[in-house]
């Protein structure tokens, strides 16, 4: 039987041998736990992120969904505008008096005939000695060519035929006729748009438009001038460009 030393150093022996493999273990889940929790912080984060995400996801489908409404509520506010106006222009045609193109014998019948395929009429305004239907160059230098206020199913656009060839080489919307339509007294109304040949001579100086723009010089041909009678007039100019530029002549 051992004496109690030996007993003793081998109790010691065993208690460091125990002690050394709890340590290893305690070491070992305390790695693990550490790993547990930055494993969670990871998920958290995604997490986190993923809500961030579906947050502004759904922020933006919810102002995408207004913005649509709005611009619904605005369309067809402007629709029932637009069909007011309508009916009250409906209304002022009646005071609209219109000629067939082969009425006005000073037309080429290469224009007349275009003006007939496209059933055009022609607008006349009430108090001055346009006819709505003009000779000069429009478009380009030595141009000869014919503008003239074109009216199908109640709105007008002016055209620009060549005289040779009866082409429509441009246009320009003019919009409803009622919208034209003035009182002239008397309980009386009356047409009010009336187009003229400006001619070049007359803006020869034209160097900026009413929109600022730089007109394209030189200044080598006619401008037509449109005149809401008794209320003013603008000169539309076409630059080499193609593009066309616009002058108050009068208000």
């Amino acid at each position: 039987m051992a004496n109690p030393r030996t007993r003793l150093a081998l109790g010691v022996a065993k208690l460091s041998r125990n002690s050394s493999f709890y340590v290893r273990i305690i070491i070992l889940v305390a790695s693990f736990c550490v790993a547990c929790a930055g494993a969670n912080d990871d998920r958290m984060e995604a997490d986190s992120a993923k809500a961030a995400a579906a947050i502004k996801l759904r922020f933006a489908q919810t102002k995408t969904a207004i913005g649509r409404a709005d611009q619904a509520r605005q369309d067809s506010a402007a629709r029932v505008e637009k069909a007011r106006m309508d009916s009250i222009y409906a209304e002022l045609s009646v005071w609209v008096r219109r000629l067939p193109p082969d009425s006005l014998d000073s037309l080429p019948i290469s224009v007349r005939w275009e003006l007939n395929r496209r059933k055009c009429l022609i607008p006349q305004p009430f108090a001055t000695a346009s006819r709505n239907a003009v000779k000069g160059a429009f478009t380009a230098k030595g141009e000869e060519e014919w503008a003239v206020l074109c009216s199908v199913g109640g709105s007008s656009q002016i055209l620009f035929i060549t005289s040779q060839s009866g082409t429509v080489v441009d246009s320009l919307a003019q919009g409803n006729d009622g919208a034209w339509v003035q009182g002239i007294g008397d309980g009386k109304s009356g047409y009010s748009l009336g187009i003229n040949v400006l001619p070049q001579h007359s803006i020869g100086d034209l160097k900026t438009d009413d929109d600022g723009k730089a007109v394209p010089q030189p200044i080598d041909h006619d401008a037509l001038d449109v005149a809401f009678i008794e209320k003013g007039s603008v000169a539309y100019y076409r630059g080499r460009d193609g593009n066309w530029y616009r002058v108050m002549t009068s208000d």
